[in-house]
């Protein structure tokens, strides 16, 4: 076992370092899509667009 663990260490970091890559590159676009998810682009009557939060008609 210690000599199949020496032999692989650069593959060993490789993998360690692509895994935790793509584990905060699944949390960055979860943070970013709670973000966006209560905007949406609104239209003034001037024709102009601006970002609006999303508003429930029960409130």
């Amino acid at each position: 076992p210690f000599f199949f663990f020496c032999q692989n260490k650069p593959v060993m970091a490789f993998g360690l370092m692509a895994i935790t890559l793509c584990v905060a590159y699944l949390g960055y676009l979860h943070a970013t899509v709670e973000n966006k998810k209560d905007l949406y682009e609104a239209i003034d009557s001037e024709g102009s667009r601006y970002m609006r939060r999303k508003t429930s008609k029960w409130d």
